[in-house]
């Protein structure tokens, strides 16, 4: 099991999806943003184009 950190749901039903290639996942957040992780190595790249190793 991998977790994605970054987005924030509290209280609605947001959905992931992964890319067509499955090397990426994407998902809305509460906070207006949207996430982008890559699969492989785990990173997360926000919408302002900057990545950290965030995911455990």
């Amino acid at each position: 099991e991998r977790k994605y950190r970054g987005y924030s749901n509290q209280s609605s039903q947001i959905r992931a999806s992964f890319s067509h290639d499955d090397r990426y996942i994407i998902s809305g957040s509460e906070d207006s943003w949207f996430y982008i992780w890559r699969t492989e190595p785990s990173t997360i790249i926000n919408t302002n184009g900057s990545s950290t190793t965030d995911a455990k």
